[in-house]
């Protein structure tokens, strides 16, 4: 007699035999099968007749298992290809009890190779969706209280288990993810109304069994995560792990919804369902591996699918959810939702109640629908790659944003004229980024009104009328926010310079108007003696550290220092504008007035912020602080209100936690890099200038040092069409602007680089 010693529990040949007995089956040998629920061995016998026998050590799973045999009986009688079935012993029992509390069942073999080994076909996946979807046809009709009583984690109804487990997952990108989508999925499920039925759920590529011969399915097996769930989650386990032994994911799902469909019909809002669905049980998966690995338990069943998961889930991420449920809609013959009808009622609304000066980026606007990390989502399907929106600093739909505004407006909000925690918490937290001296802080709702904020604080203070501005700058949309800003002052429509305003030069060394910083500094320094000496009592200086709409133009080396020095002389406040450069989007530093050696007395805050959520602040001395306190309230019915704060918070910790700001500075390195290498390949590209994730590409001709406005459109517009979203601005529009979520990739970067390339090379100067 040949005997495998390979096992773990029973500890040898003499227990085996003992399970076996009330079978009355002699062993001739035996090999240990994978298995996480109970020890599983294939055993053969005396009369080589093969079986599995499953030996359980938990007594309190045996009615569980009683009720799931009989489900496996009933099936075995309805289907005609073969599945996992008790046999009984010689009590005519199809579960065998014992002394210690053990107790095993026998099942029938089932001949064949694991789908796990064998290469995955359109005709494989076409045979196993109808036989799933006979399965759960004839599953509907069950009912069965202990299975519909059940509890366990496989369930995406019990997502909370998994929830409790995320902290597993040691990479914070990898932990974001998982959050994005438990929240998504938990959102669609709030009042999907979805068919119930006793399901499989667990239809994966170690529990199919194929006729390699025929390229048929065999049989399926292993029913012990069976659950009463929706019918729509029993595909959607089905499609998760077949479309991780694709590479064409999508269009091995549609083969199988296509034949699932033909055989057991799926409801139109199954199908829509599936896309977090899929998600939820990749969520589930790669939880569950991180938690094994966590608790060092060694088994290749649970971890066997750990990479491809993570594979799928990233890939999954790309896809906009509305191509997938139109991809899912067709393939079950259903009707696409009408996509161009709602854009062209949306234009013509649009039309109909905003002004035409409400502009919209890209010859061919886009209807967007929503959102994830770096990628948007159109109504028609596509997904874009954002380069471009650098409001959402770390990522589009954040989930830690989406917890901070659930939960903090569930309980308080309020504002500034009552004490509460997170006011002062974040106010505690957010000014620890500052040096000592930029102290005290002021809330309010946008970049605008911060910089409106700050120009009030510094004339105050002062008590001096004059601001100076430099060219390109802009500070915002209100009526001072224009009035200090060249950008919108000396653009189109604008009503040039205002009195109380003196401007100096955008210290550019690229095709600027002098060749050295000290020239600009000089030149600056006369421009102001020259304003005193007429009786313009200069308030303060407002600066851009790097000018976003003069076309990403850090300020020239040393400028900033030398002009410092000069206002320090003369008591003249130095605003820093970082509405669009702080938060770590610099790489290299927090916030980009540390690039230039000096500590400006007042700093305006906006945009990334709040990710989106509508949030601004001004930052300043005590000094100037305490002068603004001058009889006059100050208060802001929005500003600092606890849910802002509690978002703001988000922000700061999220930043610090996923690494964001270090990965702007590698990011953006690299893609500089590739940039650089562009120039040298294609003249036209003059300049490739910023810092960390916050670029400028400057396009100029270069025989006739002409700006290529023409060709910047182009680009802009082209990588548009190709999916990936870019700006343009400068003096003439020329210059390509690249700043995105902070969560941008090397190979978004390379994405990007590369579909340049494709342009540059093909576009006609």
């Amino acid at each position: 007699m040949k005997i495998n010693f390979i096992f773990l529990i029973p500890k040898n040949i003499k227990m085996i035999v003992r399970y076996l007995d009330p079978y009355n089956i002699k062993l001739k040998n035996y090999k240990k099968l994978e298995g996480y629920l109970s020890e599983n061995f294939k055993v053969v016998t005396s009369e080589d007749n093969i079986y599995v026998l499953k030996v359980y050590l938990d007594p309190a799973k045996k009615e569980g298992i009683y009720q799931e045999n009989k489900i496996l009986s009933y099936l075995a009688k309805q289907l005609d290809y073969k599945i996992s079935y008790p046999v009984r012993n010689l009590q005519n029992k199809d579960l065998s009890s014992f002394p210690d509390g053990s107790f095993c069942r026998l099942l029938n073999y089932i001949p064949g190779v694991f789908l796990s080994r064998e290469h995955i076909t359109v005709d494989l996946v076409a045979d196993l969706a109808t036989k799933v979807a006979m399965m759960d046809k004839s599953l509907f009709d069950q009912s069965n209280s202990a299975i519909e009583a059940r509890r366990i984690k496989w369930d995406m109804q019990q997502i909370s288990l998994t929830k409790k487990d995320i902290a597993a997952i040691k990479i914070p990108a990898d932990r974001k993810i998982i959050n994005y989508f438990i929240d998504q999925y938990e959102y669609m499920m709030r009042d999907s109304q979805l068919r119930m039925s006793i399901i499989h759920n667990d239809i994966n590529e170690n529990n199919i069994l194929i006729n390699a011969e025929h390229n048929t399915i065999e049989g399926i097996i292993d029913f012990g995560d069976m659950v009463y769930a929706p019918i729509a989650q029993e595909i959607a386990v089905a499609l998760t792990y077949i479309m991780m032994l694709s590479e064409e994911p999508l269009i091995i799902a549609q083969t199988f919804i296509e034949y699932y469909h033909n055989t057991y019909p799926i409801e139109k809002k199954e199908l829509t369902a599936l896309y977090y669905m899929v998600a939820a049980r990749l969520c589930i998966s790669v939880v569950s591996s991180a938690k094994a690995k966590l608790d060092q338990v060694d088994t290749a069943y649970i971890l066997q699918t750990e990479d491809g998961a993570w594979k799928l889930l990233y890939r999954w991420l790309e896809y906009n959810p509305i191509d997938v449920e139109n991809c899912f809609l067709r393939a079950a013959g259903y009707a696409t939702n009408k996509a161009k009808e709602k854009a062209d009622r949306q234009i013509e609304l649009r039309k109909l109640h905003f002004s035409t000066a409400q502009k919209m980026t890209y010859d061919e606007p886009i209807h967007m629908q929503s959102a994830a990390f770096q990628y948007m989502y159109d109504i028609y399907g596509n997904t874009y790659l954002d380069a471009y929106n650098n409001i959402p600093l770390i990522g589009h739909n954040h989930p830690k944003i989406t917890e901070a505004v659930d939960r903090q407006i569930r309980k308080l909000n309020t504002n500034t004229r009552y004490y509460f925690d997170s006011l002062t918490d974040y106010a505690d937290k957010l000014l620890s980024y500052f040096p000592e001296k930029l102290s005290k802080v002021f809330f309010v709702n946008s970049g605008s009104e911060a910089t409106d904020l700050a120009i009030r604080l510094a004339k105050n203070f002062t008590q001096r009328k004059s601001v100076v501005v430099v060219d390109q700058g802009y500070h915002g949309h209100t009526q001072t926010g224009i009035h200090i800003s060249s950008y919108k002052y000396n653009g189109k429509g604008g009503a040039g310079m205002q009195d109380g305003v003196i401007q100096v030069p955008l210290p550019k060394l690229y095709r600027g108007d002098f060749a050295t910083s000290q020239a600009y500094v000089s030149h600056a320094e006369k421009t102001l003696t020259q304003a005193q000496s007429e009786g313009k009592e200069i308030a303060c200086f407002i600066t851009e550290i790097v000018s976003g709409c003069g076309g990403q133009v850090p300020l020239a080396p040393g400028y900033l220092s030398g002009i410092y020095s000069y206002l320090k002389y003369n008591n003249i406040p130095l605003i820093a504008d970082e509405v669009q450069t702080g938060f770590g989007r610099m790489g290299q530093s927090f916030w980009a007035y540390k690039l230039k050696d000096v500590v400006p007395e007042i700093v305006c805050l906006g945009k990334p912020m709040g990710n989106g959520h509508p949030i601004g602040a001004v930052v300043t001395t005590e000094e100037i602080a305490d002068a603004f306190d001058n009889g006059m309230e100050f208060f802001s019915s929005f500003g600092g209100n606890p849910v802002s704060c509690e978002v703001g918070m988000a922000v700061l910790n999220t930043v610090e936690e996923e690494g964001l700001q270090e990965n702007a500075n590698v990011v953006g390195s690299h893609m500089q890099t590739i940039l650089k290498e562009l120039q040298k390949k294609y003249p036209v590209i003059g300049d490739v200038r910023g810092h960390g994730l916050f670029l400028g590409v400057e396009l100029v001709d270069p025989e006739k040092n002409q700006s290529e406005t023409k060709l910047a459109q182009y680009i802009k517009n082209e990588m548009r069409q190709n999916f990936v979203l870019t700006s343009s601005d400068g003096k003439e529009d020329h210059v390509l602007k690249i700043k995105p979520p902070l969560c941008f990739s090397k190979e978004n970067a390379e994405r990007y680089c590369d579909l340049l390339d494709q342009l540059l090379g093909d576009y006609k100067l």
